[in-house]
């Protein structure tokens, strides 16, 4: 079992999630539709930096466009909502496919307030971290299939 944050009331249990909500909404900014603001600039940068470092380094790696975001416990869900998503529910998952194709993740090290500092002095190497170092921080699961969902935490 693993635990999938999402807004309030979006899923029900018998739902299936399928990959790729989050690599829809950054393909939406485009040539003739680009970010509309810093923090979307920030997300097409980050994106398109850790998409180039996965397809440099394994290309079978999950791509985080294509994927359902997971946790492996229930204590890792709790503290990215409260941290990121504050109000988002946790769901119960359970994968469709096999839980062999995952990868896990820093999600911290992607996401956290940094100084200021020149993007290209740190997302090309921090791109390749994120693909080839275990976390240090909170960990997220790259999941490329679907997952049903199975409850709801209160």
């Amino acid at each position: 079992m693993f635990f999938h944050v999402s807004r309030p009331q979006r899923y029900q249990v018998g739902d299936r999630i399928n990959p790729g909500r989050w690599g829809q909404l950054i393909r939406r900014m485009m040539f003739g539709n680009p970010p509309r603001s810093e923090v979307e600039m920030r997300m097409l940068l980050s994106e398109t930096a850790l998409e180039a470092a996965r397809l440099g380094i394994d290309a079978n790696l999950p791509s985080r466009l294509n994927c359902v975001y997971l946790a492996e416990t229930a204590a890792f869900a709790r503290s990215f909502r409260d941290k990121y998503r504050p109000g988002y529910a946790i769901y119960e998952v359970d994968p469709v496919g096999t839980v062999a194709t995952f990868h896990r993740g820093d999600f911290d090290m992607i996401s956290a307030g940094r100084t200021p500092t020149p993007y290209v002095d740190f997302l090309p190497s921090e791109s390749v971290t994120y693909w080839t170092s275990p976390p240090s921080g909170l960990p997220e699961l790259l999941y490329p299939d679907s997952i049903d969902v199975i409850g709801v935490l209160p």
